[in-house]
């Protein structure tokens, strides 16, 4: 009887016109979604995952999980002595095309030796001067530096580690400034406009904290009819780590109830 009955009602829900159905869907979950507390995440201003440019072994990584650098600052550096070398190398051929040039140049002023001789002598020393930079290129990604200032979520690798081309190194995040993200009824757009301002109840604190508007995502989403929210922690509060969560305590306004 059960069964006969659950066929009944699926067989019912297959003709309802998919428009309904959809309508129904999209006020179910608006529902739910205004009647419920509306969940916040805090995510860091900035965050990069720092990948290998180059495949090597790791010679200097002298950080730590949790520490903080300043934009520039040497976080790894690669063994390089093969590379170092063939720098060494190029300088020493530019400067012999150079040392040639010099030597056509003052041969061309005697009418020693044609004008396809001298170019081609040119042609050497720029031909040099590229190899040279696409060495100093390669050097370059010996070592690896912090992109911005912040701190370093996760160390992935460790000294004397070969690692190849593309593997993830570093997590590295700025909680300088937090962002706050939360899923709102997208109704709400209307007069959720930068720098409003409402608070932010952190579950891993039991804190309320001070929170402003800066912007709504530029697209609705069409089943649920919600919009991505992203505001700022208006204020400097030390215990607030990126990843931290909670709810939103918003005011609607009186007249958008």
């Amino acid at each position: 009887m059960k069964m006969r009955f659950a066929l009944a009602l699926l067989f019912s829900s297959s003709l309802m016109p998919a428009a309904v159905f959809a309508q129904d869907l999209m006020k179910a979950n608006e529902f739910t979604l205004e009647a419920s507390e509306i969940r916040a995440q805090l995510t860091p201003v900035q965050k990069a995952t720092i990948s290998a440019s180059m495949s090597g072994e790791i010679s200097h990584l002298d950080i730590r999980d949790g520490e903080k650098v300043k934009k520039g600052q040497t976080l790894i550096r690669f063994r390089c002595d093969t590379e170092r070398a063939r720098v060494q190398k190029a300088n020493a051929e530019l400067k012999m095309a150079q040392n040639k040039l010099k030597g056509h140049q003052r041969m061309a002023q005697l009418e020693a030796i044609g004008e396809i001789e001298l170019e081609n002598a040119r042609l050497e020393v720029d031909r040099a001067k590229a190899e040279l930079n696409i060495l100093r290129s390669v050097m370059d990604k010996c070592v690896v530096h912090a992109p911005f200032s912040g701190d370093i979520g996760e160390k992935l690798v460790d000294a004397r580690e070969f690692v190849e081309l593309g593997k993830p190194m570093l997590e590295m995040q700025d909680s300088s400034s937090l962002i706050v993200e939360f899923i709102a009824p997208s109704k709400w757009a209307s007069w959720l406009q930068p720098d409003f301002a409402f608070n932010v109840m952190i579950a891993d604190t039991q804190k309320s904290y001070p929170a402003k508007l800066l912007y709504t995502a530029s697209k609705v989403d069409a089943l649920s009819q919600s919009i991505k929210v992203y505001a700022k922690i208006d204020g400097q509060f030390t215990e607030l780590l990126p990843g931290m969560s909670g709810f939103v305590d918003i005011k609607t306004p009186s007249n958008h109830q």
